[in-house]
């Protein structure tokens, strides 16, 4: 039988007069046999002064709350066999939302749940009482006689999903039905999206600046875009900066920091590249022009599909909507290293993940979080035409002045997953999943004393 996992490792380094402190904790998931288990991380953003940060252990079919105090006092909560919880949000109003991954669903827990306790490692045990609403995300039954009857409602395999705006609508990806759905929160009516080309594989989704859902495709290379009217349209950009197999994962806006809403570089959508190890960045509103010249039909050398799920748009089109991605690579510390997630922390900072391959372990090596000064929100792009033929930041954001800093983590073999800035905007908080830990990073400024005369 193997050895209890060290309940926290420690690592603490100094980096340009910076003390940074970084910890791992063990997660107490109960069966020994759902490895790989922790996925997700929350905490509610409703509350100005939270105690818990929440957790994911899918393949347990639990989640955690966690002491920000004390990491090691976690309580657990237990839900049904197979229901393999994923992406969990607070709503506005304190309320959690849970994702069931394989039960095609996501609820709403009554808020009773959120503060309950158990004796010892014990998980609380969901029950249907403990829900307060369940909204239902399968593809439905086709109504007698239909040519295209489907006589069992397919399970979509809600992976990500994210409020609109409004609060209104739940935005989900179908992460086995190549679609992207949303579901009214009030009335429960759902409805699904085909995304243009198979085997997308849709895993992250978020609302960007210009108030649509904008999300990642993990199996063909592409993100998504959808907006959110009465008429959803779908879009889907290529990404090409990093050859055919970038499998883009975390996608996000920068924060809004202070007053600065009207600065132009808070209007892009910004994602990580697992095999492609490096961060991207897209203008909404360049995305819009285009998109407004293909139905205006003023771009040429176009072929566009058009269904009842969107809009589908090849050859020239997609050329220029590929044209538009912003690349900066994110260095390798070894030739096997994966990027994982993607956050910004309070002052606009870029973090993200990188972690040795475990499916190409050798060498071995460390982990690390990384952290992207903010000044890559206003670095330019290199333009390839103007860029010599050795250049080789051509047609990629210039790194120029932009620190990048690689911050070890104790723990090793980690295949980090999620990360997010915790309550305070400045640490920040990340799961491992192979080694079922959660960990934070803390920065602190180092003074020395001066003699004076």
């Amino acid at each position: 039988m193997a050895s209890d996992p060290v309940p926290m490792s420690e690592l603490r380094t100094e980096i340009n007069g910076t003390r940074i402190t970084v910890q791992d904790y063990a997660m107490r998931w109960h069966d020994p046999s759902a490895a790989h288990s922790t996925h997700e991380i929350t905490f509610d953003g409703s509350d100005p002064q939270p105690e818990y940060i929440w957790v994911s252990g899918m393949m347990d079919d639990q989640i955690a709350r966690i002491s920000i105090q004390d990491p090691t006092t976690q309580q657990m909560f237990k839900f049904q066999p197979g229901d393999q919880p994923h992406t969990l949000r607070f709503d506005t109003s304190g309320n959690l939302w849970v994702g069931l991954e394989y039960s095609g669903t996501i609820i709403k827990l009554k808020n009773h749940v959120l503060s309950m306790n158990t004796e010892g490692d014990t998980a609380y045990v969901i029950s249907e009482h403990d829900i307060e609403t369940c909204l239902d995300v399968h593809i439905a039954t086709t109504a007698s006689g239909s040519s295209n009857r489907i006589e069992t409602p397919i399970n979509t395999h809600p992976h990500a999903w994210c409020f609109d705006r409004h609060g209104q609508y739940i935005w989900f990806t179908g992460k086995l039905t190549n679609t992207v759905g949303r579901v009214h929160v009030a009335s429960k009516v759902v409805e699904h999206f085909a995304l243009p080309t198979l085997g997308a594989v849709p895993i992250y989704v978020s609302v960007g600046p210009d108030g649509n859902v904008w999300g990642t495709c993990l199996g063909n290379n592409n993100i998504f875009r959808v907006t959110t009217g009465e008429c959803p349209v779908v879009t889907e950009i290529p990404i090409t900066t990093n050859g055919a197999d970038s499998r883009p994962i975390a996608i996000k806006p920068p924060p809004v920091i202070g007053n600065s809403e009207s600065d132009p570089s808070l209007r892009f959508m910004w994602w990580s590249n697992e095999k492609g190890h490096s961060i991207c960045r897209i203008s909404v509103d360049k995305v819009e022009e285009v998109v407004k010249q293909t139905s205006s039909g003023k771009l040429r050398n176009m072929k566009k599909t058009v269904g009842p799920h969107g809009v589908g748009m090849m050859n020239g089109v997609k050329q220029e909507l590929a044209d538009l991605v912003e690349t900066i690579e994110v260095p390798m510390t070894q030739r096997n290293m994966l990027l994982a997630g993607l956050a910004f922390d309070c002052a606009g900072n870029v973090w993200t993940q990188s972690y040795v391959d475990l499916s190409h372990p050798v060498p071995s090596g460390v982990d690390f979080i990384v952290k992207i000064d903010s000044a890559v929100l206003n670095a330019q792009r290199i333009d390839p035409s103007a860029a010599s033929e050795r250049d080789v930041f051509a047609g990629k954001i210039d790194p120029t002045g932009i620190a990048i800093t690689h911050i070890a983590i104790p723990t090793d073999k980690t295949v980090l997953h999620r990360i997010i800035a915790g309550p305070d905007g400045k640490s920040m908080w990340f799961t491992e999943l192979s080694r079922d830990r959660v960990g934070i990073v803390r920065e602190q400024a180092v003074y020395y004393g001066v003699n004076r005369i």
